[in-house]
């Protein structure tokens, strides 16, 4: 929280964006390395635990960029919201508070051991995040 009080307001909204590509990147790949260890599971196959641990800290990564994304947005929001469109700027706001909710829950539930329900919620997760980047990235009037 130190952090946030000392920014600039061009620091917080470079450092939204930088963890947005990380999340996205990061959240795009971990679906597909856990299609793949499902995959293998369903073929009666163990993954190897490397594989595994490398799809448990790509999670833990994209959790952990997302929560710090969705703090710095809504401290963006908080200093920034007089300027611009604020329906887009409330839009993308709650969808990426969304995704980030997703996120955190899901990653919950896969240390539940409850890997269905996990599998459905990073896949939403992922969507929210990709819509909340489509609403920012999309010209309004």
């Amino acid at each position: 929280m130190v952090l946030l009080v000392s920014m600039s307001a061009w620091d917080a909204q470079t450092l939204h964006r930088y963890t947005g590509y990380t999340v996205a990147i990061g959240g795009v790949f971990n679906v597909l390395l856990g299609l793949h260890v499902k995959g293998m599971y369903d073929h009666s196959k163990t993954p190897p635990s490397g594989l595994r641990y490398l799809h448990r800290a790509v999670g833990y990564t994209v959790i952990s960029s997302s929560t710090l994304q969705s703090a710095l947005g809504v401290y963006n929001l908080s200093t920034l919201w007089r300027k611009g469109n604020l329906f887009k700027k409330l839009l993308h706001a709650s969808l990426g508070l969304a995704a980030t909710g997703l996120y955190v829950y899901g990653g919950y539930l896969a240390l539940e051991g409850n890997h269905t329900r996990h599998r459905d919620l990073m896949f939403g997760a992922s969507a929210l995040s990709a819509g909340a980047a489509l609403v920012w990235l999309l010209p309004w009037r």
